[in-house]
């Protein structure tokens, strides 16, 4: 696949796989998914003003249909 050693280089380094490891735990941690808990902190978070999203089976739009009652404390915002 052409262009593809570009994007392997780039995302799959050992420090970003790494830090999907980290947030995976910390979602789970707090019982919620990697996507719930990522959501969270972009709808907490007061620069981002207009977060899109889009699903594409039934069940992604459950998960993120649980979002608006999200609360972050300090220390998961901070380690978010």
């Amino acid at each position: 696949m052409r262009g593809f050693g570009l994007y392997k280089n780039r995302f799959w380094a050992e420090d970003t796989l790494d830090a999907v490891e980290k947030f995976v735990a910390l979602a789970r941690e707090h019982g919620k998914t990697p996507v719930q808990l990522a959501l969270g902190w972009i709808l907490h978070n007061p620069v981002i003003t207009a977060p899109i999203i889009s699903v594409s089976k039934v069940a992604q739009l459950d998960d993120i249909l649980k979002v608006p009652d999200l609360t972050l404390s300090k220390e998961r915002d901070r380690g978010v």
